[in-house]
């Protein structure tokens, strides 16, 4: 009778630990797929975010070509203004 009793919570527990496999097993599946998901959502993102990134790289290196630019076209400006100055004031003292 003992050993019936042994057998059967023997062959109990079996079942109890193989529907507990099962479970864990279906719970890591679960999170795996969840995790799959939450991966190629995550990597869309990050593609999208390069994108803006590189539009935003594109835009401020245009600007940066534009100030470029206008500094170089003030600097020689500038460059003419002081050179007018200089010979408006040589005309002055020739003048006087």
């Amino acid at each position: 009778m003992i050993c019936q009793n042994f057998k059967a919570h023997l062959n109990y527990l079996q079942v109890e630990e193989s529907q507990r496999l099962v479970d864990l097993d279906e719970s890591f599946e679960e999170k795996y797929n969840k995790l799959k998901v939450l991966a190629v959502k995550l990597k869309k993102k990050v593609i999208e975010l390069q994108g803006q990134m590189d539009q935003e790289r594109a835009k401020l290196i245009s600007e940066r070509n534009d100030f470029q630019t206008k500094l170089a076209s003030l600097q020689t400006q500038a460059v003419l203004v002081t050179t007018l100055q200089v010979g408006d004031i040589y005309y002055f003292y020739l003048i006087n």
